[in-house]
């Protein structure tokens, strides 16, 4: 039988390939769509730049309580000891639900007690309590902390894990803790820690799927597009202007330089 003529296959036309966007983060209009990122997607939200570069501008000079919280600060992993790695792990175990000044106080008058993890083990789980009365959470914390302290001795010879998985796994930690204490302390950038403030512009900037209250959810769908480069940036910018500028009562809607740009301005 004579063989079936078949038709050479098409080669795609070189015009014919998608055209790679590039994000740069230096515009502050949303006009210019000439922005780079390898990670740009269809779901990546084109106002993200100049609503960025906007608030940057308009933190400039402005100190926000966030910035006196123990874990704000990079160290050098080098000249980081154990114990004061453990202390600030404990400070974000104290934080969550609870004002930063709450949270500082506590956290500052448990240092001049000598916080360690032999001490936090020395201390009955209800002096324990007492001592952080003024947090939220109070006793399922200070059980959470003498767990913590317990497999951090046990298991890692009183140091902390310098990985994802292993300090998300600690009692009361979870993946917003361990991202932040990672960035502070180990110099990691590995992810963006999704707090109340993150949580709320991204919402309002429609960077998220409307109304999303889940943490994780947040901050997956934030990183499909966020480069990984500004996610260090990203971690302490945001929560700064979530404090001082888009604050969950009154935001300065009318004085924001995002009121153009911003689904929710004038609607919060």
């Amino acid at each position: 039988m004579p063989r079936k003529k078949t038709s050479p296959k098409k080669e795609p036309k070189s015009g014919d390939e998608p055209r790679e966007k590039k994000i740069k983060v230096s515009h502050v209009s949303v006009e210019d769509e000439d922005l780079t990122e390898s990670k740009e997607s269809s779901s990546t939200p084109k106002n993200w730049p100049a609503a960025y570069e906007n608030m940057k501008t308009m933190m400039e000079g402005v100190v926000a309580p966030l910035e006196s919280m123990p874990w704000y600060q990079a160290r050098d992993p080098e000249q980081t000891k154990p114990e004061e790695r453990f202390r600030i792990l404990v400070a974000l175990m104290l934080s969550s639900q609870t004002k930063d000044d709450q949270t500082l106080k506590v956290w500052n008058n448990l240092c001049k007690e000598g916080l360690s993890i032999d001490w936090v083990l020395e201390k009955s789980n209800s002096e324990l309590s007492d001592m952080i009365k003024s947090v939220n959470f109070r006793s399922k914390k200070a059980t959470y902390i003498q767990k913590t302290a317990t497999i951090l001795k046990e298991k890692y010879n009183g140091d902390t894990p310098d990985n994802l998985k292993e300090l998300a796994a600690l009692p009361g930690v979870g993946n917003k803790m361990a991202f932040l204490f990672l960035q502070s302390c180990y110099g990691k950038c590995d992810g963006l820690g999704v707090d109340v403030h993150l949580q709320r512009l991204a919402n309002r900037l429609g960077w998220v799927k409307k109304n999303s209250k889940d943490a994780d959810k947040i901050r997956i769908e934030l990183e499909s597009w966020v480069p990984k480069e500004m996610i260090f940036e990203f971690n302490r910018l945001i929560p700064r202007f979530g404090q001082m500028k888009c604050t969950a009562n009154n935001p300065i809607c009318d004085e924001c330089l995002n009121n153009k740009i911003c689904p929710s301005a004038g609607k919060c």
